[in-house]
């Protein structure tokens, strides 16, 4: 399906074991990145109308999909249900917090076009957005492989995120300081996707 020109359509699945939730999360993920690639052409100066559609368009998707995660894992509290999604309780809300935060994600690079308009092209704001966006495909990585390392990595990597952010905060002009805080609120929210995969392998 190209996300660009066509829209997901949920229907109501009577029979729960046509859903995988992982598989939802999968398409979540690739809705979030073809965002961040058209916010990043309008961070490069490319005109804001050949993008800000398709960017509204995936994040009502993002949505709908989450919504539909939230449902399904409301019916795997029945154990009759959980065993024909094959999840354990742990991975109920496992993914509970997943669909939330990327859902937040979502959300917040869909505004940084609004808040960047009428903005001169910052070099250094463009490199710390791709930095925000490498640490979230790492993150996304480490909870496909249940690697807990590169979950620890992204952890110890927010901190000095947050420090290049309030850097730009004190050098740039007052009108990006809802960009940056746009970032910001992508930066905290890799880091509780980290966190999630944690919790999990504790229990």
């Amino acid at each position: 399906m190209n996300y660009n020109d066509k829209t997901i359509v949920l229907k109501d699945f009577l029979n729960i074991s046509d859903i995988s939730v992982y598989e939802i999360i999968r398409k979540i993920d690739r809705l979030i990145l073809l965002m961040a690639d058209d916010v990043k052409n309008i961070l490069n100066g490319e005109k804001e109308e050949n993008f800000l559609h398709h960017i509204e368009q995936k994040e009502i998707d993002i949505n709908k999909l989450c919504n539909l995660i939230f449902k399904v894992i409301k019916l795997a509290f029945n154990p009759m249900d959980r065993n024909t999604l094959k999840l354990t309780l742990d991975d109920i809300f496992y993914y509970w917090e997943m669909a939330l935060f990327l859902e937040k994600i979502g959300d917040q690079i869909k505004r940084i076009p609004k808040s960047y308009k009428g903005l001169e092209k910052d070099e250094g704001l463009i490199k710390t957005y791709n930095k925000i966006m490498e640490q979230y495909g790492t993150t996304m990585k480490a909870n496909y492989l249940k690697n807990v390392n590169l979950a620890i990595q992204t952890m110890i990597n927010k901190a000095s995120m947050f420090e290049e952010l309030n850097a730009h905060t004190n050098r740039l002009p007052k009108e990006y300081f809802f960009v940056i805080e746009k970032m910001k609120m992508m930066n905290k929210n890799i880091g509780n996707i980290a966190k999630v995969l944690l919790k999990l392998s504790k229990n």
